[in-house]
């Protein structure tokens, strides 16, 4: 998967909640980077669930995160579909 469409996941989920106040638009660029070098082909749900809470933890921190999780499990499941398609 490409920058460009994690970006597009990554933005819309906005799972912190950045962007709707007012953050500068790349502001998950870093995560997004860090995401997308961990990704490869055939992984798992459960893997790739797992890169999108690392990366966002290691950026946010886990009280950050709290409360959030049905979000970044929605960008994995979005990037996991996402590559499914593309198979």
């Amino acid at each position: 998967m490409d920058y460009s469409q994690l970006k597009i996941i990554v933005d819309k989920v906005d799972p912190i909640g950045l962007l709707s106040m007012g953050a500068p638009k790349n502001e998950y660029d870093q995560e997004i980077k860090s995401i997308s070098n961990r990704l490869r082909e055939g992984q798992t749900k459960q893997e790739i669930r797992k890169i999108v809470f690392d990366e966002f933890i290691k950026w946010f921190g886990e009280d950050t995160i709290k409360g959030r999780e049905d979000l970044l499990k929605q960008i994995a499941e979005n990037i996991y579909s996402k590559k499914l398609r593309r198979s």
